[in-house]
C-alpha cells in the first residue's frame, strides 16, 4: 500500500523537476475532497496482499520560481479498510495520513514523505504502521534514499 500510494506524488515532483524553469514565479494549489479509491496491493505490517479502499482528502501546494526553483508540499488524510485476499486473516479499518514534499534546483533535488496508518483488526486489536521515505540527490550527482516501516 505505501509504495502505491507514495507512487503518484513521487512521479509528479520527479515530473516537476525536469520541466523547463518558467520565466515567472508561480503557485499552485489544488485540493480534493471525499475520493475514495480500491485496489489491491501489499500491506505494511500484515502478509500477503488485501483490497484497500480509502476515502480521502488532501491538498497540494507547489511554488515555482522564474530561475527554476521548486518547491512542493501534499497532506492527504482519510479513512481505509483493508480485506486481506486470504480469507483467514483478520479485516482493518481505520485512519491514515500521508504528508510529502519536494525541494528542486539546478543542481539538487530533496522529497521525503511520511505514511500513518492507525485502526484496530476486527477483533479490536489496535493495528498501526509508519513509514518514512527519503530521497536527494546532491549537485555531484550523488543519490542517497532511505525507506523506514515501524510497526
Amino acid at each position: 500500500m505505501i509504495r502505491f500510494v507514495l507512487t503518484i506524488p513521487l512521479t509528479v515532483a520527479l515530473v516537476l523537476f525536469a520541466a523547463t524553469p518558467g520565466t515567472a514565479t508561480t503557485t499552485t494549489t489544488q485540493t480534493f475532497k471525499d475520493v475514495t479509491m480500491t485496489f489491491v496491493a501489499p500491506t505494511p505490517c500484515v502478509e500477503g496482499l488485501a483490497t484497500i479502499t480509502t476515502t480521502s482528502n488532501g491538498v497540494f501546494h507547489e511554488t515555482d520560481l522564474d530561475n527554476g526553483t521548486m518547491h512542493g508540499t501534499f497532506t492527504q488524510t482519510g479513512t481505509f479498510s483493508l480485506v486481506p485476499l486470504d480469507p483467514t486473516a483478520q479485516s482493518i479499518s481505520g485512519h491514515f495520513t500521508i504528508w510529502g514534499g519536494f525541494n528542486a534546483n539546478a543542481d539538487n533535488f530533496e522529497t521525503t514523505f511520511t505514511f500513518n496508518l492507525s485502526g484496530h483488526y476486527a477483533d479490536g486489536t489496535p493495528f498501526g504502521a509508519h513509514a518514512v521515505d527519503h530521497i536527494n540527490t546532491s549537485a555531484s550527482g550523488m543519490l542517497n534514499l532511505f525507506s523506514k516501516l515501524h510497526c
